[in-house]
């Protein structure tokens, strides 16, 4: 199989990109970092440091029972994300990707590098008429119709969400001392639909525009897996029809897949194409960055 057809999320590769920056400049990853980007942002509170002001000043982090306190998570490398900084510095963030790339002190990243940095271009299914997706390290999602840009980030016992709407022109920032997944899911949602996203439209939005081919149907197995336990069964996903409707089923878990074209898709409420059926040599692949990558194995 040609490498470059699928995405799949990598902390390792982060951390390649610091080891080789810093072999080619002989700068480490922190310094480039802090002089590149968080001195032209103005991040005053930001550092790779965990040190005991940093320490006294966060709040504990729980697991997602809101009760049991977690240590402070060391990553061992600041690549992967191992920074710290206090929320008003995460708002003036988002201020910047609302104003296009521009702050108060200049332009940080020009037009075209937003543009860029928000397209995702290379996977095979951007072939296949799906735009939203995972660009230059951020995300796209569809709510009820309107589009947001964003990231995510995780601890041990924290959750964080940076999102922003350019047809909303609005934005907003989540920050958990929980691993609460899904108390982030009801929070983002609620949050969305305060800034404008009107979800009365989902009904229209979940109708069906096309009639999918037969071709969809079967069984898949994932064909990418961003961790995998030695000796793990490969998961896998049925794709069936019930009452005229394509359903999906991944352990139990059953959504709808809503068709837009015979060979593109979305999910409920997302409004528009995000999945897509890609022929890949010999074989038939249901992929979407969010959705995963999967592989037909049966009819």
């Amino acid at each position: 199989m040609a490498r470059g057809q699928f995405f799949v999320y990598s902390n390792n590769s982060a951390a390649a990109l610091s080891a080789l920056l810093r072999a080619q400049l002989s700068t480490a990853y922190e310094s480039l970092l802090d002089w590149h980007v968080l001195r032209s942002l103005g991040l005053k509170s930001a550092t790779f440091a965990a040190s005991p002001a940093v320490l006294r000043a966060l709040p504990t982090g729980y697991d997602s029972d809101g009760r049991t306190p977690l240590p402070y998570w060391h990553m061992p490398y600041p690549a992967m994300g191992g920074l710290n900084l206090q929320v008003p510095d995460l708002l003036t963030v988002l201020r910047m990707l609302l104003r296009r790339g521009e702050t108060p002190h200049g332009v940080f990243l020009s037009t075209d590098l937003m543009t860029r940095w928000q397209t995702p271009r290379t996977a095979a299914v951007r072939k296949h008429g799906v735009s939203c997706g995972y660009g230059l390290g951020i995300y796209c999602w569809n709510h009820s119709g309107v589009r947001f840009w964003g990231h995510d980030g995780d601890a041990d016992g924290y959750l964080t969400l940076v999102a922003y709407s350019p047809a909303l022109a609005r934005g907003y920032v989540i920050a958990l001392n929980s691993a609460n997944r899904s108390a982030l899911r009801t929070i983002r949602t609620r949050l969305e639909e305060l800034l404008g996203v009107d979800a009365s439209a989902a009904a229209l939005i979940n109708a069906p525009t096309a009639v999918a081919t037969a071709s969809v149907i079967g069984t898949y197995q994932r064909a990418t897996q961003r961790f995998r336990e030695a000796h793990a069964t490969v998961p896998s996903m049925k794709v069936f029809a019930h009452e005229g409707r394509l359903m999906t089923d991944t352990a139990g878990r059953v959504r709808e897949l809503i068709a837009v074209s015979p060979t593109r898709f979305h999910l409920a409420g997302e409004g528009e194409a995000t999945v897509a059926l890609v022929p890949i040599e010999d074989a038939l692949f249901l992929v979407g960055d969010d959705f995963g990558n999967w592989r037909k194995v049966t009819q």
